[in-house]
């Protein structure tokens, strides 16, 4: 275990995840709560406070050894890691327990189980399945929604409806009988029903599953309350089946529009604290994109005059991106226990007093309360069912003027990409949101923005939290139709 985490331990900043005490004995495999009487295992140097991993139900849940070997083999090049002595089995090791692992969560299961794409990714694509029987009783619920509560009058929004397959039989839009989900105002005139959307399913939605649909919404001209229905529909005869959900909304006219700001926190607000968004051309290469989001971290603590920062990486897998701010301390916090072995193996003793890798639910992150001057996550909000949830529990990590940094998230209105496909056919929670619904997202985690880049589809954005934030609950149906 690093010496950093040792040292959490010791402050009484590291609590334990049952008790959330901190009276902690360490030894060699394991993290001992005297509070509570409970073990936490160590594993490469990796303290795992999530601790909810199981078998597969599969009979063999294993990779076969020919793929093992090869993926072991790529592992060792990617991390450079010595290819003589122990080191290739504790890489062997660590594989087999990631291919072999499940919890709970079945997205967080999918990324678990992902360390071949990671480090050895196929050229061949996912592959779908076979076509399934028609969906004769299909059935949905809504989960949440990033609609607005108003609209200006002929307004364009792209919102995402996060809907949960309620039935017993997949929806496949691959299907001329398949399905779709519409999105259709009530009670309008028939010019303005063409503004009425349909979207497909991307994959196949099995049942129990949930999946993040972003649909392109135009408001109705006239001012005044509307409803907006979602409704499963045919995709060859265009019929409505099942129930329907209803959205309440108020359409504004176009003289009125008061700023998104506003509208969301509309309680108190002695300023419009709107940031310009700083609008630049794509940045091509995945890894230069993330070195992009890490120099503005590093100008943001240099700007708020913080020289020795403590930070949290959250989603940091092997490879926690400011691992390489020198002059920081860095905890990365993943759910996944083998990519975090995988990264202490590759750092070994380096930054050791500076750097610690901790398994944990990020839920239930297991720190006191304004512990860290800086929390961040790369290219991780947008897999997490409920981000305005996970930014508002991980607000509360910082320290008075301490700030949260959302960087490399994607910026879109389509799952309709190659790399999302193949991640929502893997099983992992893929969604993309439009710098509204972003706006939206960070003030209802009572947090705002001082600054918000995109470099093409690329948003980064520094938020600070607000004084007396407005929480207008959660993003859900209005009722069922």
């Amino acid at each position: 275990m690093s010496t950093l985490i040792e040292t959490l331990a010791q402050e009484g900043i590291l609590l334990c995840p049952s008790c959330r005490e901190a009276q902690w004995r360490v030894a060699t495999e394991s993290l001992h709560c005297d509070a509570c009487d409970t073990h936490w295992p160590i594993r490469n140097q990796v303290p795992d406070l999530f601790n909810q991993y199981q078998l597969r139900t599969s009979a063999d849940p294993s990779l076969p050894a020919a793929e093992q070997q090869a993926l072991v083999e790529a592992i060792l090049r990617a991390l450079e890691l010595e290819t003589e002595g122990a080191m290739p089995a504790r890489v062997a090791e660590i594989v087999e327990r990631a291919s072999a692992w499940a919890c709970s969560d079945d997205a967080y299961t999918a990324e678990i189980n992902d360390l071949l794409d990671r480090f050895a990714p196929s050229p061949e694509p996912v592959e779908a399945g076979p076509l399934p029987a028609p969906n004769l009783a299909p059935s949905f619920r809504l989960e949440r929604h990033y609609l607005p509560e108003s609209l200006t009058v002929g307004s364009r929004i792209c919102a995402n409806m996060r809907v949960t397959n309620s039935g017993d039989a997949p929806w496949s839009s691959r299907l001329a009988a398949g399905l779709l989900l519409s999105a259709s105002w009530l009670g309008t005139t028939a010019a303005s029903e063409m503004s009425a959307v349909e979207v497909r399913f991307p994959i196949d939605i099995a049942p129990g599953r949930t999946i993040s649909l972003p649909m392109p919404i135009i408001a109705p001209q006239t001012p005044g309350a509307h409803q907006l229905r979602l409704q499963l529909k045919r995709i060859d005869t265009g019929e409505p089946v099942g129930t329907a959900v209803d959205i309440d909304v108020r359409v504004r006219p176009l003289a009125s529009k008061p700023s998104l700001w506003h509208r969301l926190t509309s309680t108190t607000a002695p300023q419009d604290p709107a940031v310009p968004v700083e609008i630049n051309p794509q940045i091509a290469d995945y890894g230069e994109d993330h070195a992009a989001g890490t120099a503005l971290i590093e100008r943001s603590l240099q700007l708020a005059g913080v020289t020795q920062a403590r930070i949290l990486e959250v989603g940091s897998g092997t490879h926690p991106h400011t691992a390489w701010l020198t002059d920081h301390e860095v905890v990365a916090l993943d759910i996944s226990s083998p990519l975090l072995e995988l990264g202490a193996l590759y750092f070994g003793d380096r930054f050791s007093e500076r750097l610690g890798l901790l398994c944990a639910d990020a839920f239930a992150a297991p720190f006191a309360p304004e512990s860290f001057d800086m929390v961040c996550m790369f290219s991780a909000l947008h897999h997490f069912q409920e981000p305005e949830a996970i930014l508002r529990q991980l607000s509360h990590l910082l320290k008075p003027n301490g700030q949260l940094a959302v960087m490399c998230e994607p910026v879109g209105e389509s799952l309709e990409q190659p790399e999302t496909i193949r991640d929502l056919l893997k099983g992992i929670n893929e969604q993309v949101f439009s710098l509204d619904e972003y706006q939206q997202i960070f003030a209802r985690a009572g947090l705002c923005p001082t600054q918000i880049r995109i470099d093409g589809a690329s948003l980064k954005a520094l938020l600070i939290k607000q004084d007396a934030p407005h929480d207008r609950g959660p993003i859900t149906a209005d009722r069922q139709a």
